[in-house]
């Protein structure tokens, strides 16, 4: 099993915002790094699916085994 590490989220910004323009560049740099974000969260969800159906199929598959020779001896 992976080791769980802590991990954390660095983007570009304004440490105290106060002009327009330095609250554009916050807004912005929060917005990339939430669009990252978002796209590691879809990253894992189709990993997460894709063991899914592979537990699926592993688990008929062995299902299937299991039943053939029971038919065989009968």
């Amino acid at each position: 099993m992976s080791r769980v590490t802590e991990k954390t989220i660095k983007y570009l910004g304004v440490e105290d915002p106060n002009t327009l323009e330095e609250i554009e560049v916050e807004l912005l740099g929060l917005e990339v790094v939430a669009k990252k974000a978002e796209r590691r969260i879809a990253e894992l969800r189709q990993s997460l699916g894709i063991a899914k159906l592979k537990f699926l199929e592993n688990a008929k598959k062995e299902k299937k085994e299991k039943a053939e020779p029971a038919e065989e001896k009968e």
